[in-house]
Order: structure tokens, then C-alpha cells, then sequence
């Protein structure tokens, strides 16, 4: 939302000019305070009894897991887009399934005209855990800086040339841009004219680009039964506990 809104924002453009940007849109588009639906405690409690005779020092243990555990109960862990997205560190984990999330999020609302109460759980978690990133990383473990999500939100704002007006439009050029990296062509919706005309102007970021091939795998990989809402939601459960604030 803030990177499709603070392009044209007058308090954007005078924050920058006096050198406090990332200081007015983390106070502007952050709240104090997130909704977490009641459908989150079954879930979280369903998730921990699976880790009860299990040592803490396993991975797939709940403390460590980020999703590595379910991952491997579906038979999905031996895909290597998928693996790296729980195999990284956490603010890396955070800004990439964010991004995939939303993304499928609204593939998921435009197929089928709206959303199903079990989306609640991932769009929540989804946002807060950004928010943490975003405005109160000191509740994040030690390893987890705020640093690459400034880089992210900086180039996408100003150096990957997307065309984009809107938050709904900018979901398009993630989206777009992930099909063209699975298909292994050129990113179509990097620029305003054609990639060849404005190669040297674009800058690549390898967490943009995760993000938005991860958000095509999940929507390549939709199953009719809503399968890939309740994968979501148990790759969210599993991170924030390994923050200090849930």
C-alpha cells in the first residue's frame, strides 16, 4: 500500500527532499494496532501439538520449523523455490511470503469473487508480521533488520521502472513479473516501453524477484479444495513464533 501510494504523496515528496522519507511512511502507513481473528488460536494450537514429543533442537520442531515442517508434510520441500523461501533469514521470509500472500490473495478474490473466511488467518498474520518488520523490528529476533525491507520499498518506489498507479496495479506487475521468470522470459512490466529500449536502466532485486515467482508457484499450484489458503496459513503460524511479540 505505501509503495503504491507514496509516489505521488506531497508529504512523500517533502519527507525525501528533507532526508526523512523512510521515517513519515513507516509513521503514515503503519497502525498501532492489528486485528487477529479468533480463528487463529485453533490453528496456532493445532500447530504446537505436532511439535510436543518432538526435541527443540529439530528443525521441523515449531520454535524452528518457519514452515519447513509443513512443506515437508506436503511433499514440497524438494522444490527449491519453495525450500529457500523458509530457508533464509527472517526478514527475508517475512517480505517474500508478504508479497507472495497478497498477490495470491487477489488472484484468489478475482477467480472467485471474493475471499473465504479461512483467507482471514494469512492476510492477518501476513500484515502483522510486516508490520513488525516495517516499524517495531526490535521485537524480531536479534538476526532480523529492517534494512532490506527499506531496499525492497526503494526500489520498487523509484529504480524498477513498473508502471503502476495503484496498489491493484502494482499486484499486477508482481504477478506478471513471476510468470515471466518461471517461463524464463524477459520481465515485461519492468519499464514503459520495451526491455531492449531500457535495459541499463533497470535495477534488479533479488527479493522482488523471489517474491513474485514465489506468488506464481502458489497460484500455479491452487488446488480445487482450498488446499493452498490452509498451506499459507501454516507457513505464517510457524514464523512469528519465532518473534517476541506474539
Amino acid at each position: 500500500y505505501m509503495c503504491s501510494h507514496c509516489k505521488d504523496s506531497r508529504g512523500s515528496r517533502i519527507s525525501r527532499w528533507m532526508g526523512r522519507e523512510d521515517w513519515w511512511n513507516t509513521l503514515l502507513y503503519t497502525s498501532l494496532s492489528v486485528p487477529v481473528s479468533t480463528d487463529f488460536s485453533p490453528l496456532l494450537k493445532k500447530q504446537t501439538r505436532q511439535s510436543v514429543d518432538m526435541e527443540k533442537e529439530n528443525p521441523d520442531h515449531i520454535q524452528n520449523s518457519r514452515g519447513r515442517a509443513v512443506l515437508k508434510k506436503r511433499g514440497l520441500y524438494d522444490d527449491e523455490l519453495l525450500a529457500r523461501s523458509v530457508n533464509t533469514e527472517l526478514d527475508e521470509s517475512i517480505l517474500v511470503w508478504h508479497i507472495a500472500t497478497h498477490v495470491y490473495l487477489s488472484w484468489y478474490e478475482g477467480e472467485h469473487g471474493s475471499l473465504p473466511h479461512l483467507a482471514k488467518v494469512p492476510h492477518e498474520l501476513s500484515n502483522y508480521m510486516m508490520f513488525l518488520l516495517a516499524a517495531r523490528p526490535y521485537m524480531l529476533p536479534d538476526n532480523a533488520s529492517r534494512q532490506r525491507y527499506i531496499e525492497l520499498c526503494n526500489k520498487v518506489i523509484n529504480d524498477l521502472k513498473l508502471k503502476y498507479s495503484s496498489a491493484k496495479e502494482l499486484i499486477k506487475c508482481i504477478r506478471d513479473n513471476g510468470d515471466a521468470l518461471g517461463a524464463g522470459r524477459p520481465q515485461p512490466s519492468r519499464n514503459a516501453d520495451t526491455i531492449e529500449e531500457n535495459a541499463d536502466t533497470i535495477i534488479e532485486n533479488e527479493t522482488f524477484d523471489r517474491a513474485s515467482q514465489l506468488a506464481s508457484k502458489l497460484i500455479s499450484m491452487e488446488t480445487p479444495d482450498a488446499g493452498m489458503l490452509e498451506l499459507i496459513s501454516q507457513v505464517w503460524v510457524k514464523m512469528p513464533l519465532l518473534g517476541k511479540g506474539l
